[in-house]
């Protein structure tokens, strides 16, 4: 329960990639002592290390069909929005409600009553355009300070927790990236998405940054650019 654009996500991702890290290249070196390196090897950047079978070994591919199959978000992308629409290739519109959202709000509970968590559902779906930032709970007139303060606590938890691909900045998706790519062979198919107001200086600087970070590529995305884009945020008018 880590926010994505914190040092600790930040931090656990690395920590846990780099044991995957590890786990798939001892399964390639002994694959070489079976079947040999790969072809290429002598010419390789690998050339000076212990024989592989694979040149590349670690992928992060694009996953969003097998996520959305799944219920959860594709490759590493943080979530893209709480309540979404989504169009498949086939045309078929599909209305996507974030079922982890109502898994933790079971855990972290700051309703008093049913129609509060109407209220906020109904504001993700409109107000919100897709986050529940900004989202607001009244003390009840009979309700003690201490009981409304474990409310609040459980709404900042899950405020601080989920965030949305447009709640978090394009900084902060690149950072993310970084520390996956010290871990990934080839580039990372993963999206910044960057709000209808970005400018051209946001994006330039987005390329400068992911290039110093050494990145090997990256994929930008200003929302509402097309026409009939596959995921468009509730409440937005893209």
């Amino acid at each position: 329960e880590l926010p994505y654009n914190s040092q600790e996500a930040r931090d656990f991702v690395d920590h846990l990639l780099q044991h995957w890290e590890e786990v798939s290249d001892e399964a390639s070196f002994a694959k070489a002592e079976k079947f040999g390196a790969f072809p290429n090897f002598k010419y390789s950047h690998h050339r000076n290390g212990k024989p592989k079978r694979n040149a590349i070994v670690r992928t992060l591919a694009p996953t969003g069909t097998t996520g959305f199959a799944a219920q959860t978000t594709g490759g590493m992308e943080p979530e893209f929005a709480l309540a979404y629409s989504r169009t498949t290739v086939q045309g078929t519109t599909v209305e996507m409600f974030s079922p982890v959202l109502e898994e933790k709000l079971e855990k972290y509970p700051f309703f008093r009553s049913n129609n509060e968590k109407q209220d906020l559902i109904k504001y993700i779906k409109t107000e919100g355009k897709g986050s529940l930032n900004g989202f607001k709970i009244m003390k009840g007139a009979d309700e003690l300070e201490e009981d409304f303060k474990k409310r609040q606590a459980n709404l900042d938890k899950i405020r601080r927790v989920f965030l949305t691909t447009y709640d978090i900045s394009p900084d902060d998706h690149i950072r993310m990236e970084a520390v996956v790519q010290k871990h990934v062979d080839d580039a990372i198919s993963k999206t910044t998405n960057f709000r209808n107001n970005a400018t051209i200086e946001d994006v330039e600087n987005a390329f400068i940054l992911a290039y110093n970070l050494g990145i090997k590529g990256v994929t930008f995305y200003r929302d509402g650019t097309r026409k009939d884009q596959p995921l468009k945020v509730k409440g937005s008018k893209f």
